[in-house]
């Protein structure tokens, strides 16, 4: 259902929706499952990427983990101590549970990425800003290949003596010097053949007509639907307080009011509309290639 959205208006209102509800939520099962939601969607969307990046999300969560508590002494449930320093049973939590709530935005925009094309979107959100919209694009297109270009200059360098990994502060920064000039005259030669290639095309001399339109087919509508939904209940979660959660200075019980037990019901069912309209989807694409 993800992949058969064409509008970047619905992809922007998805992430951003989930990007609101993963700072609001901070109740331990709210924080779990829309990390298990996302994480299956992103299996189901975007498996090659996932599984390129999941192992870096992992360590960027870990490490929350593990400076929390050392860098806040608050909470009173004391564990152990490592010397002077007393790890809590608050601290420890709140670290796990943030570092869970950072790979979750990670898997957010993992997806995003997935979805749609970073320069489609740049271009839609830009479209009243067409040289604005250029500039990031090439921005980010010339960030991308950034590193392939350094190494390839670095192997190059190195073939013809240019670059000698040799010990001392000295010789490192004369090296870099070295292979940084020749980064940024490879950057410059890009840019002028970006310039030529936009000049044979005839940008900038006149208005030019618009040869993409954008329109919304039923899984835009599936997927706003389920936002609207969910738009609801962040509100309903607001105003009432459902969702909360209090680490300091004592954690407060785990279980769920009966308010909020409705509340996340009815929140799991929206956040299992994307999953099932997923696997729908791939069920439906597999009885078609056996036909």
């Amino acid at each position: 259902m993800l992949k058969k959205a064409e509008h970047p208006l619905t992809f922007i209102i998805w992430s951003g929706m989930f990007f609101l509800q993963t700072l609001v939520y901070k109740h331990p099962t709210y924080v779990i499952l829309m990390f298990l939601v996302l994480l299956i969607l992103g299996l189901l969307v975007a498996s090659a990427r996932l599984k390129k990046s999941i192992k870096l999300y992992l360590y960027f969560g870990l490490a929350v983990l593990l400076l929390n508590p050392f860098l806040n002494k608050m909470g009173s449930t004391s564990l152990f101590k490592i010397g002077k320093l007393s790890l809590t049973l608050e601290s420890i939590s709140y670290g796990f549970f943030g570092g869970l709530s950072l790979v979750t935005l990670l898997l957010i925009f993992t997806l995003l990425n997935s979805l749609i094309a970073p320069d489609r979107l740049i271009n839609y959100l830009f479209r009243s800003a067409s040289r604005t919209s250029m500039i990031i694009t090439i921005a980010f297109s010339s960030l991308a290949d950034f590193q392939k270009r350094v190494l390839e200059i670095k192997q190059v360098l190195t073939l013809r003596g240019m670059f000698k990994e040799k010990k001392g502060i000295a010789c490192w920064f004369k090296d870099n010097v070295t292979l940084f000039k020749v980064v940024i005259l490879c950057g410059l030669e890009d840019s002028i053949h970006i310039a030529a290639s936009m000049e044979c095309r005839g940008y900038g001399m006149h208005k030019r007509s618009n040869y993409e339109k954008y329109s919304f087919n039923y899984a835009d509508f599936f997927m706003l639907g389920l936002c609207l939904f969910q738009l609801i209940l962040l509100i309903w979660a607001l105003v009432i307080g459902l969702g909360s959660y209090q680490y300091y200075p004592r954690m407060q019980p785990i279980y769920l009011t009966v308010r909020e037990r409705i509340h996340c019901w009815l929140w799991l069912l929206t956040l299992g509309g994307f999953v099932l309209g997923e696997v729908g989807d791939i069920l439906c694409s597999l009885v078609d290639c056996k036909e």
